[in-house]
């Protein structure tokens, strides 16, 4: 086999910098090389435009696109670029070099993800476009292939050769490029296309992250790109029953035909995945496109109420104009008599009041409950809260009553106030007003995190945490191996931090449920040994053996039989598996 002319380079240096160790693989445009950086002492990739496409102006404006959307971008889940190269004979970048895998290779060697590391994988995903879109840059290509698995389990997005600037204008050629298996329908009719593209290529991603399957497959690219196009996917839990309805719901929103239905940014499909991190049983009541319309009338309001409450403010704020009009001379005796007699109706009314004062000080009271005079809040939070202040705010400001609540927090120093109802600015009536004020109480060194309950009887375990004033909410869970009534798992999870708003979730051990434990298993035969092995170990089946034998009809490496058709069954159902050696070479 004759070797790459990239091979060729190992060993050299370019630009006196780069000293090319390893060619790591080859494309249709460009060359990837390990190599290693003599200036800073590291590791680096480069990226070598390959020579026969340096007079393709189409390839040579992928190549500088890529160089510009991952120089605009600075994220760890995004493949950093640290220089790029573009002279007349040779054009390369230089970039971080990621030790890891790509997605595709993981699912070709273990087939559909376990639903946990999914989860985990998706939301740097969604990390990493969140970061890209803010940039303006726009992947159209996301797939198995460009994205990296690392060791530690951290996840890199690569290869953002046809990416595109979302203010820049795209070509017909441009618009359709993409992995046929994973482009939006914009994409396969050659519409324009923005970043909700990226999030319908990513929920075919995750389609087959859960199943092992594609959504629409075909005999050749033009039929897979109709059904992009016109076919509404399958239900995810069609080919495994087991992924919870929240997750098939983020799939199928992710994947709607029309742009308006699906999630309109990264960070709302963030939302949903949050929740479903946080309860793995959560289900969605609303589609994307309600949520977002309701978000954005509560924003509406929002803004209405505040220009209304600005307006009463500023209205009533404007001190009355007086205008003096020099006249007569006669003209000046009723002014005169006007001011006198105001200053017989003050004596009178101070008077009053001081006999009110002397002797009728409850019903005093009650007129001042009553009274329509209206105060301004201010603001107090971040400041100190004293027993003069508390008397300031009733005695001379007026206030009705002020509540105070404390509470530990580790950002607020203690005796501050970290919250007030009403907010600053709000205008309430003067003697009805109370002010409820949430002070610091400082940070809690001796409770910082959440104990470990697990393997113990959550009926005891509830009522201790209800006596120290927590929500307990229950989810009891199918499970053969662990007892009834013990804890599997809590929210928060032993050790993390104390839930702020109170609740805790426990989640025991409800027994064997065999509904629950149902089962879709995969048609075996014809498997390899590897990929057959990788599925057993991925959902804990129950392999019972393995034997060895010759087949005249399988090839040597895969399974020729299986204990177990393909279908919904119990999850213990006992496997057995043969796999074939071939042709029995003893007889002709």
């Amino acid at each position: 086999m004759e070797n790459s002319k990239y091979e060729e380079l190992i060993g050299q240096v370019l630009d006196g910098r780069y000293r090319i160790d390893a060619l790591l693989g080859e494309g249709g445009m460009a060359a990837v090389m390990s190599a290693y950086d003599l200036k800073e002492n590291r590791n680096v990739a480069v990226k070598m435009l390959k020579e026969e496409m340096t007079d393709d102006k189409q390839a040579v404006k992928r190549f500088i696109n890529e160089s510009k959307a991952i120089a605009a971008m600075n994220h760890p889940n995004i493949v950093k670029v640290y220089d790029v190269v573009v002279a007349s004979d040779t054009k390369y970048l230089v970039m971080e070099y990621i030790e890891g895998e790509s997605l595709r290779d993981y699912m070709d060697r273990n087939g559909a993800i376990p639903f946990d590391k999914t989860v985990s994988i998706l939301s740097q995903i969604l990390d990493a476009l969140e970061h890209a879109h803010e940039k303006g840059v726009i992947h159209r290509d996301i797939k198995p292939q460009n994205i990296i698995m690392m060791k530690n389990g951290k996840v890199v997005v690569t290869d953002f050769g046809i990416a595109k600037m979302a203010d820049s204008e795209a070509t017909g050629d441009e618009k359709a490029m993409g992995t046929v298996y994973y482009i939006s329908p914009e994409q396969a009719e050659g519409s324009s296309i923005d970043e909700r593209s990226d999030l319908y290529s990513l929920g075919v991603t995750l389609f087959e992250m859960l199943t092992g399957k594609l959504p629409f497959t075909g005999e050749n690219a033009l039929d897979i790109a109709m059904k992009q196009i016109n076919e509404e996917p399958p239900s995810p839990r069609d080919y495994l029953p087991t992924i919870p309805k929240g997750m098939e719901q983020i799939v199928l929103f992710a994947l709607k035909k029309d742009p308006e239905e699906r999630f309109q940014s990264a960070s709302q499909m963030k939302i949903y995945l949050e929740e479903l991190k946080r309860d793995p049983f959560a289900e969605f009541a609303l589609e994307p496109k309600e949520q977002q319309r309701i978000a954005l009338e509560n924003a509406e309001k929002d803004r209405r109420k505040k220009e209304e409450e600005e307006k009463q403010l500023e209205e009533e704020s404007k001190e009355p104009i007086v205008k003096y009009v020099r006249g007569d001379s006669w003209s000046v005796i009723p002014i005169l008599l006007g001011i006198m007699l105001a200053f017989v109706m003050v004596l009178m009314v101070a008077g009053y009041y001081t006999v009110v004062n002397i002797f009728w000080d409850s019903q005093l009271n009650i007129l001042k409950n009553t009274s329509g005079d209206t105060i301004t809040i201010e603001d107090y939070v971040g400041k100190a809260f004293t027993e003069e202040m508390r008397a300031h705010l009733i005695d001379d400001l007026g206030y009705h009553a002020v509540t105070i609540t404390e509470e530990f927090s580790e950002t607020v120093p203690k005796g501050i106030v970290i919250s007030q109802d009403p907010a600053v600015g709000e205008i309430r009536k003067q003697a009805t007003v109370e002010l409820k004020i949430i002070l610091s109480k400082g940070s809690n060194a001796n409770v910082l995190s959440f104990p470990d309950y697990s393997m113990q009887d959550y009926r005891i375990v509830r009522l201790l945490l209800e006596d120290q004033g927590y929500e307990v909410e229950l989810q009891g869970l199918s499970n053969s191996a662990i007892d009834s009534c013990l804890i599997i798992r809590t929210y928060p999870a032993a050790g993390d931090n104390l839930p702020a708003n109170n609740k805790v979730i426990l989640y025991y051990s409800a027994g064997y449920n065999a509904q629950a434990m149902i089962f879709n298993f995969p048609e075996f035969i014809g498997m390899t040994e590897a990929e057959a092995s990788g599925y057993i170990d991925t959902y804990n089946l129950n392999l019972v053996s393995v034997s060895y034998e010759y087949s005249d009809t399988i090839a040597a490496g895969y399974v020729c039989k299986c204990s177990v058709a393909a279908g919904p069954k119990p999850k213990l159902t006992p496997v057995s598996i043969s796999i074939s050696l071939g042709p029995n070479p003893g007889i002709y």
